[in-house]
């Protein structure tokens, strides 16, 4: 399974979110800016569970044969909540809404740092 350092990833979330919510403005920018952190999370947790799928099932195929179902829903849903996350920061915030999608870039790259590696998913 795919194993995150929460070590290094917590305080490279913090510290992200919190330079992003320093810009903010006003309350309604602060609520944005949660709402598409909290999509940005859910984002990621889907991320991690769809690519655990994908590399179950290119290793499991030679024994059975298991539906991609689940994986597609996983990258719809991964996109539907951040789509859904990021229109209701709009809502909130209006231009100011680059601050949460510069945030979710970084914290891409804090995932990626994150990642420890691949354990057997047997």
């Amino acid at each position: 399974m795919v194993q995150i350092n929460w070590a290094r990833y917590i305080p490279l979330l913090i510290i992200s979110t919190s330079i992003f919510l320093a810009f903010s403005r006003n309350p309604k920018d602060v609520y944005g800016t949660l709402v598409a952190l909290l999509a940005t999370l859910i984002n990621q947790y889907f991320l991690v569970q769809g690519v655990k799928e994908i590399v179950f099932n290119a290793r499991a195929e030679s024994q059975h044969r298991r539906g991609n179902k689940k994986t597609i829903l996983l990258f719809f849903g991964k996109f539907l909540i951040l789509f859904a996350g990021f229109y209701a920061a709009y809502l909130l915030m209006g231009k100011q809404v680059i601050l949460p999608i510069l945030n979710y870039v970084i914290l891409i790259f804090a995932l990626t740092l994150s990642i420890k590696g691949f354990k057997d998913l047997s």
